[in-house]
């Protein structure tokens, strides 16, 4: 087996131990995923995924960091990493990597949804531009997003 197929197999293992919620064996799978291949750049996201769990908001921008240096065209790793600069408070950073998610992933609510909630909520001046992703989101078939605007009695 090469090092690429092994990286692969520690990729896999760490998504299960994600998914079941063990994220100290996740994190451990992801790491050795990429110590055998140190340019597997959706190793890098999923192990900033399962940071931004545990609320190490730093080190997770520090892998989606990496993530996006290894692949600049994976919009999952700005909205990623925009989610932990909204987090860490860093609105005008998470706009940026969502207005990035959204230029490289047009038909995907969630980066319209994570901007939109940055937009109403941090930002002031901004219920307008927060409105607009709202309705973005649910032309493209956000529930979530549909509901509130029904509620608001606002047509997307």
């Amino acid at each position: 087996m090469d090092n690429s197929s092994k990286a692969d197999v520690m990729y896999r293992e760490g998504e299960k131990y994600r998914k079941s919620g063990n994220n100290e064996e996740a994190l451990q799978a992801y790491s050795k995923a990429i110590e055998i291949n140190p340019t597997f750049a959706k190793a890098y996201l999923a192990r900033g995924v399962v940071f931004g769990h545990c609320a190490n908001y730093r080190q997770a921008i520090i892998d989606c960091n990496k993530s996006i240096e290894l692949d600049p065209r994976n919009a999952r790793a700005y909205l990623f990493r925009g989610a932990y600069y909204r987090d860490l408070r860093e609105s005008r950073r998470a706009i940026k990597d969502f207005d990035k998610a959204i230029e490289l992933d047009p038909y995907d609510a969630a980066g319209y949804i994570f901007r939109g909630v940055t937009y109403a909520n941090d930002l002031e001046d901004h219920f307008q531009m927060a409105i607009d992703d709202y309705k973005s989101a649910a032309r493209l078939g956000e529930t979530g997003a549909q509901k509130m605007l029904q509620k608001m009695r606002i047509a997307w």
